[in-house]
């Protein structure tokens, strides 16, 4: 039987064998770092694992990044030095070998059987008014292990885009930007940003941090980033044959002996995408705009920001005080959530879990009119 290894607000992982996991992806979403929130919504869980196994799939076949031809990409052309020799180091590997994940198979319509890969985080010290996280290299020497980071990539700073709270013309020129880029703005080239994944709370990380945290050595930890590169900028192209624009994403990644897998999954959660046309957001953003115009939400920043003042005050019993649960989703967002991630794996690879899925125009005005109201 089955043993439940972890129970997420969206997520469950099952232990399937001693070197397997399976993903349970549930119709649950969360937003803000809250976690799960009050409704759910239909198919999603379905729509997720159609959506991770289509993209697992083709990033593993060596025809797609043959038939991809990202050489010649825009979004690749200003790298130069020693960034740009190893992005077409790792194209011609892909081209040559497809890109190596722990994906095996889907096991139910919402479920994905996966390798599985060790988790040895940070020892965690309280010291004073400290919270330290001490990357030790404990555990380091395992088979194969996850990268502790989540590793983010940016086309553009779009409405909502935390990068834009960071810019400033000494950080956008360490990015590679030739000027501070306005929000709503697209770049000009891809660029990345580190978080930490295995602390309380996602955080920033400078790269050289991602670097010393990663357990990498140096020449992989520079093929982590011509590889995410790469990625995105595949990913980049899939969207934009549908009609939309990725604007910015994350990845996370394992390391088994000298190779990088892509590990947990693609798709809208881990994905900002746009109608090109009118700057609409069809991914989980478009919930984040619901309350956004919330109390709830507004108590919610208030609160964050006073915890990072004092790391002991715990931000989510404070908006519980303040606020109670969050809100539900009005009727006319929970339609449209309801259809959100059926669209999108209909517009991906073709399945429409639940029969809920809409054409992408479609789906795009009833988001139009909830936004609008």
């Amino acid at each position: 039987m089955a043993k439940l290894v972890y129970e997420g607000s969206v997520k469950n992982l099952w232990e399937a064998s001693q070197d397997k996991l399976e993903f349970e992806y549930t119709d649950a979403y969360s937003v803000f770092d809250w976690g799960r929130m009050p409704d759910s919504l239909g198919h999603k869980g379905a729509s997720l694992a159609a959506l991770g196994a289509h993209f697992f799939k083709a990033a593993g076949d060596p025809a797609t990044w043959r038939l991809a031809r990202l050489a010649q990409s825009p979004w690749l052309k200003p790298f130069r030095g020693r960034l740009r020799e190893t992005l077409e180091c790792e194209i011609a590997a892909l081209e040559g070998e497809g890109l190596k994940h722990h994906f095996l198979e889907r096991s139910a319509p919402n479920r994905l059987l996966v390798k599985r890969v060790a988790t040895v985080g940070p020892v965690e010290h309280k010291f004073g008014s400290q919270t330290l996280y001490h990357y030790t290299g404990r555990g380091w020497d395992e088979p194969t292990r996850l990268i502790p980071l989540e590793v983010v990539f940016r086309f553009g700073v779009p409405q909502g885009s935390s990068l834009f709270d960071r810019l400033s013309e000494t950080y956008s020129a360490a990015l590679g930007l030739t000027h501070v880029p306005r929000e709503g703005e697209k770049l000009d080239r891809p660029v990345l940003e580190f978080f930490s994944k295995l602390e309380d709370t996602d955080r920033f990380l400078t790269w050289e941090q991602a670097l010393n945290y990663s357990g990498l050595d140096y020449p992989t930890f520079e093929r982590l980033v011509a590889r995410t590169l790469v990625l995105a900028t595949w990913l980049a192209g899939v969207f934009e044959r549908t009609g939309l624009e990725l604007w910015d994403g994350k990845f996370e990644w394992a390391i088994s002996g000298k190779e990088l897998w892509l590990v947990d999954s693609i798709g809208p959660d881990e994905l900002r995408l746009l109608d090109p046309k009118t700057g609409t957001q069809i991914s989980k953003e478009f919930l984040r705009l619901f309350y956004r115009k919330t109390d709830w939400f507004d108590a919610v920043k208030k609160a964050k920001a006073a915890a990072q003042a004092d790391p002991s005050a715990d931000w989510k019993k404070t908006v519980l005080l303040k606020e109670g649960q969050p809100p539900v989703l009005s009727k006319e967002f929970r339609d449209a959530a309801d259809a959100l991630y059926p669209s999108l794996a209909l517009a991906v690879c073709g399945e429409n879990p639940g029969g809920k899925g809409l054409p992408l125009a479609e789906m795009l005005e009833r988001i139009k009119k909830c936004l609008a109201s």
